[in-house]
């Protein structure tokens, strides 16, 4: 055998790792675990979330602007909100931001940093909008990402008793809207006629929405 030549087995094996080695990665890249959310109480300088629909995020208040996060379950939900804010504001047709990409390692990041700066890192996705410092918000937000072996949170649910309908949330729920229905006019939660839809956020800004069929 020549002094250079690898044996034969050696060979295989290096042939066979060159084969694979995409799928390989692309196999890594998919079992990447997604992000936990953003905490959307205590990050410095985010105001009282508002919370929209469960495809829509929740925003607050910040100086000189506001922002909008949304935490979906995979990277496609994540990039479709991207995606409607992007159309939304086609107008001012923003354009990538490589060095925002870059220095934080995300997918995606579009504006000028001025005015308009949106990001998706794998599931969670956010928009800033300010006078003149939406880069700075979001690398705030950024940085405020979580990463921690939490479930998806479980949707809630409508039950009912002789006197009428109560929504019922699971405990890591800290906002529940509704749409439709007629609430009672006692303080708590109850219902004279059910509500169409439920929705439940987490901690993290993480949404878990329940239909509710005609009745």
């Amino acid at each position: 055998m020549a002094a250079n030549q690898a044996p034969i087995h050696h060979r295989f094996r290096y042939s066979l790792l060159t084969m694979f080695a995409p799928l390989l990665f692309a196999l890594t890249a998919a079992a990447s675990p997604m992000h936990t959310g953003i905490p959307v109480f205590g990050v410095s300088g985010v105001d009282v979330p508002s919370f929209q629909g469960s495809t829509t995020g929740w925003t607050a208040m910040v100086e000189g602007g506001f922002v909008a996060v949304f935490v979906g379950r995979d990277e496609t939900e994540a990039q479709f909100w991207v995606d409607q804010k992007t159309e939304y504001l086609k107008a001012y047709s923003p354009q990538a931001h490589p060095t925002f990409k870059e220095e934080n390692q995300v997918d995606l990041a579009l504006g000028d940093g001025v005015g308009l700066l949106i990001f998706r890192d794998k599931n969670v996705a956010v928009m800033c909008r300010n006078r003149a410092n939406a880069e700075t918000w979001a690398t705030r937000l950024h940085s405020a990402i979580v990463d921690i072996p939490a479930p998806w949170p479980q949707a809630p649910s409508l039950k009912s008793d002789p006197k009428g309908w109560f929504a019922q949330a699971p405990d890591s729920t800290v906002h529940l809207a509704f749409q439709g229905g007629q609430t009672d006019a006692k303080p708590s939660l109850r219902f004279t006629t059910p509500p169409t839809r439920l929705v439940a956020w987490d901690s993290w800004g993480r949404a878990a929405a329940t239909d509710i069929p005609p009745r």
